[in-house]
């Protein structure tokens, strides 16, 4: 194929007005080459007549020898135009199946790619090609479960990783453009000759502040020091006579001490003799008078053992259900708290989620560059080298932190990362989901493994891997050789076949759930007008 662009886009503008070169459309028109959604919908379930409006220009594969002619390719406006009527109408659609939109937008946008190759458009055309990934990345999702005369996952793939690595292109180009007008524009010799006798300037001078400083330090210590010396001295000559006189009075103060303990002692004994004498007399009266009845004693003895008993059980009883109210009082505030954190988690999530959708369209295109070539350590690399407010965002941060948990085999992050996601960036990552899976599990059937055969819960498991239904896992575990009962799976470390190939994706509720969230033609085309900002700019 021939191409010249200079002289192209020469004579380009106002030969296409439509989204279907007048050529093509009289020449399809003529042998009836026209696709269901382009003919007008007819009440009696006919095929209906043609609608020019509605035919939009379809690829075709380039000649050798073949010249393009200049009415036959479309302007950037016209692009633009038919980019927004097949994202926003055509696929909105509800009265024909999603089979067959996806292969008409399919093809008209290779058509439209094609166009953007011929005229060499990059920068400008930025808003479109991602426009183009978008469609990618959903078509992925939504037409896994069909036949492959349907939909063809490795072509879909294919022109996903082409175009989506072209914008990754086109970005960087215009980065390093940017990059090199501010070199220009940076100040010139003297102005950093004089940052730099400034710089020195400071420098002396906080040398020479740092130097009195110390030089003060040092005439301070010296005074301090002379003075503890001299107030040592006279302590000392103060304390030199009290104390030879003060020894020969303690000695005598110790004499009178040891003769009154004496005393004391002798008037103690005395008092503990009078004391038995006592004793002994009131026995003998008591023996003389003959006490108290035993009966009696022994009666009032029984009664009071068996108050105390009962004041006892008591205590007891209400012991026990003091106990029980305070447990019953801890379940509670566990719940409570329990509550509490699921709400602050969901809270904390909801506002990472409503963070993530605020993000420009290079962050998105990054986002899903690791996204779709989830674990590559090229794409990583990619990732780590950018400049440091586009690898810090909330959402290309959280995709870079979901492929280095997956290479640590951190399966566990990277499923409880992957909700966090905006509804797009959450379709690309499903593609690699059945992966994620099947990793899991066989991790799980080497750490889990037993002799006994111990059994791990199925509902534990299908929260944790993101399954669908309990049935789903089941199948799995059963294709990959697990052994399952009614309520859980068998992990055994020999029995897991390591050579069984993926399953096939199936589409998953909860993913369904974030979609409806948002519009298709919102998902495709969340900001419309950067089409048109790509072209004024």
């Amino acid at each position: 194929m021939k191409t010249d662009h200079q002289d192209i886009s020469k004579h380009i503008i106002g030969t296409c007005l439509g989204m279907c070169p007048n050529a093509e459309l009289r020449m399809r028109q003529r042998e009836r080459l026209l696709h269901p959604l382009e003919r007008s919908i007819d009440p009696r379930g006919g095929t209906g007549r043609a609608e020019p409006r509605a035919m939009v220009k379809e690829f075709s594969r380039s000649a050798a020898g073949h010249h393009i002619k200049p009415s036959d390719v479309r302007p950037l406006p016209i692009l633009i135009k038919t980019t927004k009527y097949l994202l926003t109408n055509v696929c909105c659609r509800e009265d024909t199946s999603w089979a067959l939109i996806y292969q008409f937008v399919f093809d008209r946008l290779r058509a439209i790619r094609q166009d953007l190759c011929v005229q060499d458009i990059r920068e400008a055309g930025l808003g479109v090609l991602q426009a183009a990934v978008r469609f990618y990345v959903y078509a992925q999702y939504r037409t896994c479960e069909h036949d492959l005369c349907d939909f063809d996952p490795y072509l879909n793939m294919k022109h996903l990783a082409e175009t989506l690595s072209l914008v990754i292109t086109l970005y960087q180009e215009s980065a390093n453009e940017k990059n090199a007008v501010e070199s220009r524009n940076i100040c010139g010799r003297e102005d950093i000759s004089s940052f730099v006798q400034c710089d020195i300037c400071d420098k002396s001078s906080d040398e020479s502040s740092y130097s009195d400083d110390s030089e003060s330090d040092d005439v301070n210590e010296s005074k301090i020091t002379q003075d503890a010396v001299a107030s040592e001295k006279t302590n000392n000559a103060s304390k030199g006579a009290p104390e030879s006189e003060g020894s020969g009075t303690d000695t005598t103060r110790n004499e009178e001490r040891g003769e009154r303990w004496d005393c004391d002692e002798g008037s103690g004994s005395s008092q503990a003799s009078s004391n038995d004498l006592c004793k002994n007399t009131n026995t003998a009266t008591m023996m003389e008078s003959g006490g108290v009845d035993e009966e009696q004693e022994t009666q009032q003895e029984r009664e009071e053992q068996q108050r105390r008993e009962r004041e006892k059980d008591k205590e007891e009883q209400q012991r026990r259900e003091r106990e029980k109210d305070k447990e019953e009082q801890q379940r509670r505030e566990r719940e409570k708290d329990k509550e509490e954190e699921q709400q602050k988690r969901e809270k904390k999530r909801e506002k990472l989620r409503c963070e993530m959708l605020k993000y420009s369209p290079r962050e998105e295109a990054e986002a899903l560059n690791l996204l779709v070539n989830f674990g590559q350590a090229e794409a990583i690399m990619h990732v780590l080298k950018l400049p440091r407010e586009i690898r810090e965002s909330r959402l290309v941060w959280t995709a870079l932190q979901m492929n280095l948990a997956w290479v640590n085999n951190n399966y566990y992050r990277v499923l409880c990362l992957a909700p966090l996601l905006p509804p797009l960036c959450l379709v690309a990552f499903y593609y690699h989901l059945t992966a994620v899976q099947r990793r899991a599990l066989s991790i799980l059937s080497c750490g889990h493994s037993s002799r006994g055969g111990l059994m791990y819960s199925g509902e534990d498991l299908v929260a944790s891997l993101r399954f669908p239904s309990i049935t789903t896992l089941f199948d799995a575990c059963t294709h990959y050789g697990l052994n399952t009962t009614h309520t859980g799976v068998i992990f055994t470390k020999a029995s897991f076949n390591h050579e069984a190939p993926l399953m096939k994706t199936t589409r998953v509720g909860w993913i369904d759930e974030r979609l409806t969230s948002v519009s298709l033609g919102d998902l495709l085309l969340p900001q419309s007008q950067d089409l048109l900002k790509w072209l004024a700019g």
